[in-house]
């Protein structure tokens, strides 16, 4: 018995949600692709199977096109008589002071080597005879842009 009840709270397997699934398509002449199947097992994978089934069989008897997930979701929540709530994410200003600003720009500095606007060095990484060329092709190619 206990076994039952843990059952009808699970969430439904995606083999079960395939079947319903092609059940609702095959009543509204729907081709099914993966893609599709995995996008709406994505959004209504906490259904149980029951509750799922209840929902495509209503769904069969009073649409007349297939469904989109938010139109299952709407039937769901009338047939279960819930409300899904949306999460909201609420930003709130922190006020700090002048100090902490400079702390909290001095450490970004750090990590990027330097302020803005300060001159970066590029310092080459080839040695020997190919780090002597390429600073004489880099120095002419200076020469070329200033000439111009």
């Amino acid at each position: 018995m206990q076994n039952k009840n843990l059952r009808k709270t699970e969430k439904i397997s995606k083999k079960d949600f395939t079947f319903l699934l092609a059940k609702l398509a095959t009543a509204f002449r729907e081709v099914l692709d993966e893609a599709r199947i995995s996008l709406y097992y994505g959004y209504l994978n906490h259904l149980t199977r029951e509750k799922l089934s209840k929902v495509i069989d209503t769904i069969i008897l009073e649409s007349k096109f297939f469904p989109r997930v938010a139109e299952i979701l709407d039937i769901h929540r009338r047939l279960s008589n819930i409300e899904y709530n949306v999460v909201r994410i609420e930003y709130k200003e922190k006020q700090i002071s002048p100090e902490e600003a400079k702390k909290i720009f001095a450490e970004i500095w750090k990590r990027l080597d330097g302020r803005p606007g300060d001159r970066v060095v590029i310092k080459p990484k080839l040695e020997g005879k190919r780090g002597e060329e390429f600073e004489e092709k880099r120095r002419l190619a200076k020469e070329r842009v200033r000439g111009i």
